[in-house]
């Protein structure tokens, strides 16, 4: 899950991996006061001031591709 609370502390927004949802917590209030479908995954969250306030973060898949042939003999390997 990622956690950010934005500046001024009233608000905390809080990804949900298995929900796939940004929680909007009221922190003087201490409750909840939206709940944001974020599309698969969401592990991280950032706040970036202006008219977009939370969004969830993306995850990247650094994986390589297999080699076709385990050498790739046109770079050195």
């Amino acid at each position: 899950h990622g956690v950010v609370i934005e500046p001024s502390g009233r608000f905390a927004y809080v990804t949900n991996l298995y929900d796939n949802t940004l929680a909007v917590l009221d922190i003087p209030a201490r409750r909840m006061v939206a709940v944001v479908p974020t599309g698969a995954g969401p592990n991280g969250v950032s706040f970036v001031p202006g008219p977009i306030a939370a969004g969830p973060a993306p995850q990247i898949d650094l994986a390589l591709p297999p080699m076709e042939h385990g050498m790739d003999m046109d770079h050195g390997g």
